[in-house]
């Protein structure tokens, strides 16, 4: 049998223009006579469209005509997954807007591949694990972190308000390395900290 699928009340201009697009198709392609199925917008939200349960009860050698692909579903997901249930079932679609057909040809294969591929890909995506945000290279580290191998950042940390000892270390004469040393820092640390607070450094007491 052939059905046309209309989803507008009766009277108004859309059911007319989806009456008659239908069977057009019908007679250019030699459906035959069409049993027209209709339902308005007024459908209670919590019930599924005639057209859900329409594709569980066709059979094999049945026809349906709708006048575009919006008429299987909101998505593309749900008009390939309708697509797919027609194709299995040997259920024939004809869409009046874009002239596509889905027969016993190689369109019923293309539709399978591109549902499983559609389903693949969804799978994956929900199952991908987020990726974790970039560490702040400023942010302190938690309570429990452990810290037994301090960032340059909390070696520097290290030497504020310290200014006076680091002055007073420094005038006796040692070097930067052994300053850094007494210090808990590397060499370089204490330069970089010292020039970036300005640190007035003296010159080291001559030598007797």
């Amino acid at each position: 049998m052939t059905y046309g699928y209309i989803d507008a009340p009766i009277g108004i201009p859309d059911y007319h223009f989806q009456h008659f697009g239908i069977l057009s198709h019908a007679a250019s392609y030699g459906l035959g006579q069409v049993n027209f199925i209709h339902e308005g917008p007024d459908r209670p939200h919590d019930t599924k469209p005639i057209l859900s349960g329409m594709l569980d009860n066709l059979h094999r050698g049945d026809t349906l005509i709708v006048t575009d692909f919006s008429k299987l579903g909101d998505t593309t997901v749900e008009v390939l997954d309708a697509l797919t249930v027609l194709s299995r079932r040997g259920v024939r679609l004809y869409v009046v807007s874009s002239e596509y057909r889905l027969d016993n040809n190689a369109d019923a294969l293309v539709v399978n591949m591109a549902c499983s591929l559609i389903r693949m890909i969804e799978k994956e995506l929900q199952v991908r694990p987020e990726p974790a945000p970039a560490p702040d290279p400023f942010q302190m580290p938690p309570a429990h972190a452990d810290l037994s191998t301090p960032t340059p950042r909390t070696r520097k940390r290290k030497l504020d308000g310290r200014s006076s000892e680091i002055e007073e270390l420094l005038s006796t004469g040692i070097s930067m390395s052994e300053a850094a040393l007494r210090l808990g820092v590397s060499r370089p640390t204490l330069a970089d900290w010292a020039g970036r607070w300005n640190l007035f450094i003296p010159n080291p007491p001559p030598t007797t």
